[in-house]
């Protein structure tokens, strides 16, 4: 998950307790060379 301690379903909880309050909720990704390219469909 990144640069960060939080764990997956941490950040999940977050996203969606956001979403059940009415806020609108972006996620963005940054792709890394030698970290995790390799997760995104070319």
């Amino acid at each position: 998950m990144g640069d960060t301690k939080e764990t997956p379903e941490t950040v999940l909880r977050g996203i969606e307790a956001a979403r059940l309050a009415g806020l609108k909720v972006k996620v963005n990704a940054v792709i890394r060379a030698g970290y995790n390219e390799h997760s995104v469909e070319k």
